[in-house]
């Protein structure tokens, strides 16, 4: 090795106090550590100091390729990509002779933590940087963390990496670091701009936290609705590491944070010793930070009750996850009330808890082996326990259990088909290592002993799948077991395509509505059949309930042998199951080219976007018609309107925000083109504001105060029992309304957070889906006195406003991408909004409205 001394620094990683005042520290390596001088610097690659200006992905991925290139003790692996395409990596890091069997020592590893061996294997340490692309410290620190470890000599390591593995993801959210960066480095300042109101540091809407959909990585560990986060959590099982260490910002006027966080905020699933182990491991960080007196906290604000985040998924598990907080630039620097935030002191101590958490692991490794092991022991016994397991089917849609199924396997949780049982049946034993996971997916939880939630109270993927689980005590006989790389079932032509008179996509099918929408996208004229109907088919008589699409060939303006291809490219890129009818004239319910029948129309969306609205469930909307459905969709900011001419879109969606001061001409815009016939959908805070116009008659309102007593220390505690994070609660659907097409049951599941209820409306007919009266609540934290007042309000509203349609939901149907069936009342409102009547009278009173309010906006 050839040996280079530290380039020269202010002040080393954990000595040399006398930067602390100014944290000017520009370079964060230990000075007395000589490092090999074949492995390339950051300033060497890059041409300046990390931290003098802010890194692409594409810079940070070619330092990581440069010391991969440079050190025996790097391996790069590319272990997918994003929806931008950017490739997601990890850096294995160890010694030669270890990468050289890299794959024995991973075996021998997880072999002990699943109880398979006696002797554990090496230590493994996994660090997550910077899943929000705006908290950018921890990516550039991940470029010090490889670089010491690639260089340093062996002995001068926190760690005996002789007997470890350290996994580093230098960037858990390829592009949100590109979105934000590209901002930060297009208005940053020549002179250092520290000013809080500089452009620098106040990105646009929608900002670098989130990925391309504009969704919360942090939040999709348990979900796994996105590329990111099923290629981590599958390397993440594949190893299994002791430690994982999540790196974050906050807001600029903090310090700096690091678990073991809430003692009472914890899921009572997570052991009593993974916080044990947590706070032995948090004196290493705050031995570290004290060496430069880097302020901190350690039991505030943030809890581990969430399992889908990066530093709870791991605990569910034997591993110990540890949350980082920095007090974040959002720039280069910002002033603070603590000083001015700079990006080389934010690198600095991500760099420095670097360490540390590697220094703590090594001083814990036989603990934490030993804790992963009777942690995944202590589940598999619990499961065995308990016996049986759960048990799960869907006769009409055998893709959504199907989807459910993969979710599991995503996780490396045992689940099987049920032997000689139709495709659609699964069962999951709970005698199984991951027997904790699976009750957090299943489980419904409604007792709290802290009502104060950092985010979600509730995350049941029954319930978000609409799909009835059944725990039992004795499992039918096992068929064969789904992997995530198994592939979904084929579709299908059922009939003969060449006497066909029409073709028909049953709606109770999940993979029935993309294949509507590129047959629309193609041009083809479709009908909803709004009654049941029967059909023979290959000799069989078919029974199709209501949502059945039909293309009826006699009205197409393609050629047969077009025809037949877009039904083949359904069946293979959707893997629908098509059914070719060859007459018209049904053995049971209407015929097909009767009056039970309504156009679909071909949808062109606008979809609200920018400053006002919550990019988040913008960015859910956005998922379902761009990625999931294929709908042409058009983003749109508020002050656009003005200038815009919305008769060109068949729907305006909007999602939560702030439309209480929305400018007037806007607000006239909205109403005309509603009145006019146009469509809107809108959920929560746009629902409201649509409840408050003069052209519907609908009554909204805001769940009250408690009223309980509290003194002025107990003002959190009050206020967080008043507060919907986020629950699961129970409605009830009309399956007859074009809304609730291809929903299984009448019960649906909802995501509700807020305070927003809406009245049920006279037409009886609107109140599409209402909230239990006796027992709302499914799963998570609603006080006693708000699942009461919500009780019997109601969920989703169909109203005609003039000559067009209000859709209405009071909770948030695309929650995540995760709650399929509320998803697909939102879709239906895509599909057949046509089909949606009103009684003549009620039309009637909605255009009379419309004519007043138009006449006072005239005036």
């Amino acid at each position: 090795m050839t040996p280079r001394t530290s380039p020269s620094s202010t002040c080393s990683a954990f000595v040399a106090l006398a930067c602390a005042a100014s944290f000017a520290c520009a370079n964060p390596l230990p000075e007395a550590v000589t490092y090999d001088t074949t492995v390339p610097t950051g300033e060497q690659v890059f041409g300046f100091e990390v931290g003098e200006r802010h890194l692409s992905h594409d810079e940070l991925l070619r330092y990581f390729e440069a010391v991969a290139g440079a050190s025996e003790r790097v391996q790069l692996v590319e272990i997918g990509s994003t929806h931008e395409m950017r490739r997601h990596v990890l850096a294995i890091i160890s010694t030669p002779e270890n990468l050289a069997r890299l794959e024995d020592l991973r075996s021998a590893h997880v072999a002990y933590a699943d109880g398979l061996a006696e002797t554990p294997g090496p230590l493994v340490a996994w660090f997550v940087y910077s899943v929000h692309g705006n908290e950018t410290s921890g990516a550039h620190a991940s470029t010090y963390t490889v670089y010491h470890l690639a260089a340093a000599p062996l002995d001068a390591l926190e760690v005996n990496l002789g007997n470890t593995v350290v996994i580093i993801e230098p960037s858990a959210n390829p592009d949100g670091m590109q979105r934000f960066t590209s901002w930060v480095n297009a208005h940053r300042n020549r002179i250092e701009a520290s000013d809080p109101n500089h452009r620098e540091h106040r990105e646009a809407w929608p900002n670098g936290r989130t990925n391309h959909y504009w969704f919360d990585l942090n939040r999709d560990w348990l979900l796994l609705q996105h590329p990111e986060s099923r290629s981590r959590v599958e390397w993440y099982q594949r190893w299994l590491p002791h430690v994982v260490g999540d790196y974050h910002e906050m807001g600029t006027s903090a310090t700096y944070f690091f678990q073991p966080g809430v003692p009472s905020r914890n899921n009572p699933l997570t052991s009593a010793r993974t916080v044990e182990l947590t706070a032995q491991i948090a004196r290493f960080h705050a031995r570290a930070l004290d060496a430069f007196a880097q302020p901190y906290f350690t039991r505030e604000a943030f809890d581990d009750f969430y399992y889908g985040k990066g530093s709870t998924y791991p605990d569910l598990q034997g591993s110990v996850g540890v949350l980082f907080e920095q007090a974040s630039a959002r720039g280069l620097a910002q002033r603070s009330p603590n000083g001015t935030v700079t990006l080389k002191q934010a690198i600095r101590n991500q760099f420095a808890t670097s360490r540390s958490l590697l220094a703590g692991a090594q001083a814990n490794r036989q603990a934490l082996a030993i804790h992963q092991r009777s942690t995944r022991r202590d589940a598999l016994a619990a499961g065995k326990a308990t016996g049986g397991g759960w048990v799960f089917s869907t006769p009409g849609d055998p893709h959504r259990g199907y989807s459910l199924a993969r979710l599991l396997a995503g996780h490396d949780i045992e689940v099987f088909r049920q032997a000689q049982a139709p495709q659609h049946a699964f069962l999951v034993p709970a005698e199984q290592i991951r027997f904790r996971l699976v009750q957090t997916l299943f489980e419904p939880v409604t007792e709290f002993a802290d009502p104060t939630f950092y985010d979600v109270s509730a995350w049941n993927a029954d319930l978000a799948y609409d799909i009835d689980v059944t725990r039992v005590s004795a499992l039918p006989a096992r068929g064969e077991r789904v992997l995530r790389t198994s592939p979904l079932a084929p579709g299908a032509l059922h009939g003969d395509s060449a006497t066909a008179v029409a073709y028909v996509l049953d709606w109770q099918r999940s993979e029935s509505p993309p294949a509507a929408a590129t047959w629309l996208r193609e041009g083809l004229r479709l009908r909803v059949m709004t009654e049941p109907f029967g059909a023979e088919v290959d000799g069989q008589m078919i029974a199709f309930e209501r949502g059945a699409v039909v293309a009826l060939i006699g009205t197409q303006s393609k050629s047969r042998k077009t025809l037949d291809e877009l039904v083949a490219q359904v069946i293979d890129e959707e893997r629908a199951h098509v059914y070719a009818l060859s007459t018209g004239l049904t053995p049971v319910g209407p015929d097909l080219g009767g009056r039970s029948t309504a156009a679909i129309g071909k949808a062109k969306l606008l979809l609200l976007a920018g400053p006002g609205t919550s990019a988040y469930e913008v960015g859910e909307i956005w998922h379902l018609t761009d990625k999931r459905l294929g709908l042409p969709t058009t983003l749109v900011e508020l002050d656009q309107l003005e200038r815009l001419s919305l008769r060109a879109y068949s729907h305006v969606l909007m999602a939560d925000g702030d439309y209480e001061d929305l400018d007037a001409q806007v607000g006239e815009r909205l109403r005309d083109y509603a009145c006019g016939g146009g469509t809107v959908i809108a959920q929560r805070r746009a629902a409201k504001w649509w409840a408050e116009q003069p052209v519907t008659r609908l009554r909204v309102s805001e769940l009250p105060p408690s009223g309980l007593p509290a003194s002025y220390g107990d003002r959190a505690e009050v206020l967080q029992r008043e507060r919907i994070a986020g629950a699961i609660l129970a409605s009830r659907v009309d399956l007859t309304h074009p809304l609730a097409f291809g929903l299984p049951d009448e019960r649906l599941p909802m995501f509700h957070k807020g305070e927003l209820r809406f009245r049920r409306v006279a037409d009886r007919f609107a109140n599409v889906a209402v909230y239990d009266e006796e027992a709302p609540v499914l799963s998570g934290f609603v006080s006693p006195e708000n699942a009461k007042r919500l009780g019997g309000s109601v969920a989703v509203i169909a109203e005609p406003v003039g000559r067009g349609r209000l859709i209405l939901f009071a909770d948030v149907p695309n929650f995540r991408a995760y709650f399929r069936g509320s998803q697909r009342m939102y879709s239906n409102g895509l599909f057949f909004n046509s089909a949606i009547e009103f009684d003549r009278a009620i039309v009637d009173q909605a255009e009379q409205r419309c004519r007043r309010e138009q006449a006072t906006d005239m005036s």
